[in-house]
């Protein structure tokens, strides 16, 4: 399988080191969603946006979308950021 360029969308497991290494190997842009059962995960991407807030490092690319949803009687807002550079993740 060809992953060069390419996105792969991840849950949590996207966020073991062995993974994420073979995608960087593969050079495929990947996106990972940590959750509550990886603390360790989020804390550093937490890390790396405070870090790249802060101008700790120039990110390669950066973005940030914000949407609000109504749907059957709720409301539900949705952020999705986007911080990209080289050794990030390694």
């Amino acid at each position: 399988m060809v992953l060069k360029e390419a996105v792969v969308t991840l849950d949590t497991v996207g966020c073991q080191t062995v993974i994420v290494q073979d995608l960087w190997v593969a050079e495929a842009n990947h996106v990972s969603a940590p959750s509550a059962t990886s603390p360790t995960c989020t804390v550093e991407m937490a890390a790396a946006f405070a870090d790249a807030e802060r101008d700790a490092f120039t990110p390669k690319a950066q973005d940030r979308r914000e949407a609000v949803e109504h749907n059957s009687g709720r409301t539900g807002w949705h952020t999705c950021a986007i911080l990209g550079a080289p050794g990030l993740c390694k």
